[in-house]
């Protein structure tokens, strides 16, 4: 038996079961939820991602006379979007979590180099100062970051989860003794 083929009966035996148990209709309903769900927190992500590179330019543009520069927002915000690629493309290797970790620890340190570099010609940075420029803009980034995702900070609240899927309809099980959550 291939890998990809019992890849593939391991993900259609959930659903089977699931289809079984509660009818297709109810299965397919939760699986269109779940897919919904998906693509709206993927929108959702990218326009709060927007939002928060844009709000780092604020503070970077800010932060730049502090350290001999000159508050241009527009060139803070060049500055962040080409320093920042290095995380995204990082980003991409998360998929196998420990090497995306590792991944995204390197692109960090590569985006404080860019910024470092780019500090001087972009916001008008003195040259012995840009390293402390760029690492203070990232320290900032990760406060801004942290800032309303309860999720990112505490975890996904599995009791409320729970809660939300039983008033959809779907019933959630324990799986010992077949108690309810």
């Amino acid at each position: 038996v291939s890998a990809a083929t019992l890849g593939l009966a391991l993900g259609v035996i959930p659903w089977s079961y699931a289809g079984d148990r509660w009818g297709r209709l109810r299965t397919m309903g939760a699986a269109g939820m779940g897919t919904t769900f998906v693509v709206g927190s993927a929108v959702l992500g990218w326009i709060l991602g927007l939002i928060v590179l844009f709000v780092m330019s604020l503070i970077a543009g800010a932060l730049a006379p502090s350290f001999d520069g000159r508050n241009d927002g527009l060139q803070a915000l060049k500055l962040l979007v080409y320093s920042g690629t290095a995380v995204w493309v990082a980003s991409f290797l998360s998929i196998i979590p420990i090497l995306g970790m590792i991944a995204v620890l390197v692109g960090f340190g590569y985006a404080i180099y860019l910024i470092y570099l780019g500090a001087t010609s972009t916001v008008g940075v003195a040259p012995g100062k840009a390293g402390g420029y760029a690492v203070q803009g990232l320290a900032a980034a990760f406060v801004i970051s942290l800032v309303g995702s309860y999720g990112a900070v505490v975890g996904l609240p599995l009791y409320e989860t729970a809660a939300l899927l039983d008033g959809a309809g779907y019933p959630v099980r324990a799986g010992w003794g077949g108690r309810e959550l």
